[in-house]
């Protein structure tokens, strides 16, 4: 039987790795020309990196189209990037870097929350994280660089339907 995510989260503090580099990034059914990228149920702003009990899926990519990059999936939870065809359920991976700019769609975290998936616009101090979806049910967020505390995960680099959850 395979080890509970409990255990497997005592190896990687023990040997200070990441779950990526404990599984190696490598299927041994796929091959070498694979990895794989976890996809967590949120991120929070407390511990902005993957912990492995919030691992919910997995999934494997193309090494070559993914190299030179740390990713993370992130599980879309809501309906605030429908315009986008980004739906529940969906896993949208993540280029981890804060390095974006004005009109990039990233994950972001700030007090108070959990992971989000939005739209970033930057103007001067303050950051405005705008939903894609017409419905008016998702207000944009004002955040000021000085006082908010926020934190940009990376840029949304492509997601996967899910065709289960989007049934």
């Amino acid at each position: 039987p395979a080890p509970d995510m409990n255990f497997i989260e005592k190896v990687c503090e023990v040997f200070a790795v990441s779950l990526d580099e404990l599984t190696n990034s490598v299927s041994p059914c796929v091959g070498d020309g694979s990895k794989i990228i976890h996809i967590a149920e949120y991120i929070s702003c407390e511990k902005p990196f993957l912990q492995p009990e919030l691992v919910v899926d997995s999934m494997f990519v193309n090494r070559d189209e993914f190299r030179g990059y740390e990713y993370i999936g992130l599980k879309m939870k809501d309906m605030s990037m429908i315009d986008s065809h980004i739906c529940p359920g969906d896993n949208v991976i993540i280029r981890i870097s804060n390095a974006v700019k004005s009109g990039d769609m990233v994950a972001c975290v700030f007090k108070g929350t959990d992971s989000l998936i939005r739209r970033v616009y930057m103007n001067g101090d303050e950051v405005v994280l705008k939903a894609n979806n017409a419905s008016g049910l998702y207000p944009d967020i004002r955040l000021d660089k000085e006082r908010d505390e926020f934190r940009i995960i990376g840029k949304v680099t492509s997601w996967m339907h899910n065709e289960e959850e989007n049934r």
